[in-house]
């Protein structure tokens, strides 16, 4: 799938890179992005925050423009989308094409100097009705013990006292006194 249509490979003179729903079935990530990262070469993704749901940078082949944005251009379903990439269902991707030189600047204009990344979402049968539920399932567990937890305030001001004792004790050799 390119632009306004699809080509085969043989009549392709651009690079290009197709990424099918079968590769990005088994990813963890709540974000498609995220999936693509080390499927397609020239293509960098970067978590911008530790904050679930944010959008990760793309960087297709590096930079560029120092003083203008270096985002591609994303392309859902052939409209042009400036939306949250977190609120696309991986799951509802058929496939991902990334436009990655000159050839797509000659499609889709000055937008698309950073490349492209079109997003072909699967669509609806007619008389079949499909229903897929997929669910994960984590568990974290502390590697190390539980602290010894004070219960009482006598216990705090037994621990607090002898703190400041040794502290005291310690900072008087350091500093040659006996």
């Amino acid at each position: 799938v390119v632009a306004y249509g699809s080509q085969s490979r043989a009549s392709l003179t651009g690079s290009v890179s197709v990424i099918g729903a079968e590769q990005l079935e088994n990813a963890t990530f709540s974000n498609p992005v995220q999936g693509l990262e080390g499927l397609a070469s020239g293509l960098r993704v970067i978590q911008s925050s530790g904050q679930p749901g944010a959008d990760p940078i793309i960087r297709i082949r590096g930079f560029g423009s120092i003083n203008a944005s270096s985002a591609p251009l994303i392309v859902l379903d052939g409209v042009p989308y400036s939306g949250g990439l977190s609120s696309i269902n991986p799951q509802d991707i058929a496939s991902t094409t990334i436009l990655k030189d000159a050839s797509s600047t000659s499609l889709y204009g000055n937008k698309a100097s950073n490349g492209v990344l079109l997003i072909t979402t699967k669509t609806g049968k007619k008389n079949k009705t499909q229903i897929s539920v997929d669910t994960r399932v984590g568990i974290t567990q502390r590697a190390a013990k539980e602290y010894n937890i004070m219960k009482s305030t006598g216990e705090f001001y037994e621990a607090y006292h002898s703190i400041l004792a040794n502290s005291e004790f310690y900072a008087q050799n350091q500093a040659g006194t006996p």
